[in-house]
């Protein structure tokens, strides 16, 4: 994890893995389309989880993760598998709300983001990746 640079990940940037659908991001009802994307020999399957489809706005979440990972890396801290957080610390940071709704809104986010496989073929770094990671 020390080399990360994820600003400089091109493949995620290439392939969507958070569901833009308009239908599904007005809707209750969650996004359980699997998507699939092929460019040059490059595939990513995006499998949701049984909450569906990590969304946009669940992005957020997972970027606040990495600038937490990034602040750790240049704290020269140790870098773990864990990132520790709480609702309310990550609701402030990423400009939510801080009502009941919107902490249900970060449970099923975080469930969202947890269940969502990404399973591709593309290269990062010198070492293929081939597999899942959700």
């Amino acid at each position: 994890m020390s080399d990360a640079a994820p600003k400089d990940d091109m493949a995620s940037m290439e392939h969507p893995v958070f569901s833009l659908h308009p239908v599904f991001s007005l809707s209750v009802k969650p996004d359980m389309r699997e998507l699939e994307y092929e460019h040059d020999g490059k595939r990513v399957v995006v499998v949701p989880s049984g909450k569906g489809l990590a969304t946009i706005m669940d992005k957020d979440i997972l970027l606040y993760c990495i600038s937490k990972l990034v602040h750790q890396l240049n704290a020269g801290e140790e870098i773990t598998p864990w990132v520790e957080l709480s609702a309310h610390e990550a609701m402030v940071a990423t400009n939510w709300r801080t009502n009941r709704e919107s902490y249900q809104r970060f449970e099923d986010a975080l469930d969202r983001l947890r269940g969502t496989t990404i399973k591709t073929n593309i290269r990062t770094g010198s070492t293929p990746r081939c597999g899942a990671s959700g």
